[in-house]
């Protein structure tokens, strides 16, 4: 572990290696896509609302037997 906070906070102020960046840009690319695409697909299956036919019919009233 102690490794790899070294690899990504340098502490002794050199530049950066090449997987540093490569890493750091693909989280900055990445993740807001996926965050945006995520909130996109929430938002378009809470606006359609799916009905279950069995649920969204009415309810037959049942006959009380006579006796």
């Amino acid at each position: 572990m102690d490794n790899v906070m070294r690899f990504l906070f340098n502490t002794n102020h050199e530049q950066p290696s090449i997987l540093v960046w490569v890493l750091l840009i693909v989280i900055a690319v990445v993740i807001p896509n996926y965050v945006r695409y995520r909130m996109e697909q929430k938002r378009s299956n809470d606006s359609v609302p799916t009905q279950n036919p069995a649920r969204s019919a009415p309810r037959k009233k049942k006959r009380s037997k006579k006796r």
